[in-house]
């Protein structure tokens, strides 16, 4: 169990040492970061450990029989509706990683637990439906009801950090993307510039270029 560093993409892998359901995030990497930066590497560690156990998002991994290769935290660029185009989230190889974007747009907070499983299921319908067609509207659609009804069932509402409830949400107001890239802000015609600038993204807060 513990902690291990990784040198890709500057991120650590969080390693569990409860007993692992056969349907999950099979690994979690946070940002490296200065020793500076507030919120820390841990807080967002925190997060991703919150999300891959959150009880209604391991019933809906086990209900559709999805595992994910990793659950990744991706950073803030742009700024959330001040930016034409905001990269939120990314699915990559139908579930071979999820990148989520969990810090705020200064660096100085996280983003509402809320906020963040929005985008989760909208990166999960991805798993079936890489266009932005009906089908994949519909399935995403249906993992916001099934995670309500998840959370209703286990237990409603639940707190994270500062003792603040979280009341899921059915809809994701002013989300579009493309090709498994979640944005807020304007669309673009292809996916493949926004995928570019998200590795370019990543790449940049290696640890070799952290500038922050």
């Amino acid at each position: 169990g513990g902690v291990s560093t990784s040198k890709r993409y500057g991120s650590v892998s969080v390693r569990s040492t409860a007993s692992r359901p056969s349907f999950r995030f099979h690994a979690l990497q946070a940002l490296e970061v200065p020793a500076s930066a507030h919120p820390r590497k841990e807080a967002a560690e925190r997060r991703l450990r919150e999300l891959a156990e959150d009880p209604a998002v391991l019933a809906i991994l086990a209900e559709h029989r999805w595992n994910v290769g990793a659950l990744k935290e991706m950073p803030p660029e742009g700024l959330v509706g001040v930016s034409q185009s905001c990269l939120m989230g990314l699915n990559k190889n139908k579930g071979q990683e999820i990148l989520l974007r969990l810090r705020t747009d200064d660096w100085r907070g996280l983003r509402s637990y809320n906020a963040v499983i929005d985008v989760l299921m909208h990166e999960l319908a991805h798993n079936v439906h890489g266009d932005h067609d009906a089908d994949f509207k519909a399935l995403n659609s249906q993992l916001k009801r099934e995670y309500v009804l998840h959370r209703s069932r286990l237990g409603q509402g639940r707190t994270t950090g500062a003792a603040q409830v979280f009341t899921p949400t059915t809809a994701v107001s002013g989300l579009s993307d493309e090709d498994g890239a979640a944005v807020l802000g304007g669309r673009q015609t292809s996916a493949d510039p926004r995928r570019a600038a998200a590795e370019a993204a990543l790449a940049r807060h290696a640890p070799a270029n952290q500038q922050r």
